[in-house]
């Protein structure tokens, strides 16, 4: 259950090394990989910097959105899975890197998200071969992308975890909305709910 350094009992930090930098970064890399292999919440008091850490642990890992994490990420500030999905299609086109090569669970959950599946992937990286050095980089790349996320019929049993950021551009009446999704009641029009305030 400990998660900060400064925890950690003095033989146990001294496994890491014998300078304390050294020691703090490969302790907050152990911290990163039990926590990304495992799954879990982080409970620690530098959650913002962990939670941004393990994102970018995961997406350079090509892994699939962390939902069991969905709450603590939205709450602050951190990307949707479509977000994420989209700059991990703009790493792994940079790279030139084969749909294929990408996890399974990884690849079906970018389908299901933002729409591009193995076909669309080969055209992608088609355009971006064509562009030559441009295709370094991520704005051109992210210009090829999807701008909104795949349409998905809303099941009776899913939680809503409204993104805090897409909150403050949402009109009066889906504000409304929002409010009575959370609140549980089941009457509220779904229709009149903007999609994108999902992320």
């Amino acid at each position: 259950k400990i998660t900060n350094w400064e925890d950690l009992p003095k033989e146990f930090q001294n496994e890491f090394g014998k300078t304390h930098p050294k020691d703090y970064i490969a302790w907050k890399h152990k911290l990163l990989e039990y926590h990304s292999n495992n799954y879990l919440e982080f409970q620690g008091l530098q959650h913002i910097d962990f939670y941004k850490d393990l994102l970018l642990h995961l997406r350079i890992n090509f892994r699939e959105y962390p939902y069991h994490l969905l709450a603590p990420l939205l709450s602050n500030y951190f990307p949707s899975p479509f977000s994420y999905y989209l700059d991990m299609l703009c790493d792994s086109l940079r790279l030139s890197k084969p749909f294929g090569a990408l996890p399974y669970y990884t690849t079906r959950d970018i389908t299901r998200i933002t729409g591009v599946n193995d076909s669309k992937y080969q055209d992608l990286l088609k355009k971006c071969r064509e562009r030559g050095a441009l295709s370094r980089i991520s704005k051109s790349i992210r210009s090829l992308l999807p701008k909104e996320p795949v349409e998905i019929k809303v099941e009776t049993w899913w939680s809503i975890v409204p993104v805090l950021s897409k909150i403050k551009n949402l009109k009066k009446e889906d504000l409304s909305c929002l409010q009575k999704l959370c609140d549980g009641d089941q009457g509220a029009p779904l229709t009149l709910f903007k999609k994108e305030a999902l992320g």
